[in-house]
């Protein structure tokens, strides 16, 4: 379940810091290397970054 909770999360573009604090980790590599997807973050990123460039949150 914690592995759905950082890939989704993450894929959806929530911020790393965030998903980080709601799994109770120290450190962000122990939620992207440990728990999501290889490429969740990234993917994450690119959302974020195209919804900006629409209008949308910053």
């Amino acid at each position: 379940m914690r592995g759905a909770l950082a890939t989704i999360s993450l894929k959806r573009g929530t911020a790393q810091q965030a998903v980080q604090d709601a799994m109770r980790h120290k450190d962000i590599r122990t939620t992207t290397g440990s728990y999501a997807e290889p490429g969740a973050a990234q993917h994450g990123e690119r959302v974020r970054g195209l919804s900006v460039l629409k209008g949308g949150m910053s």
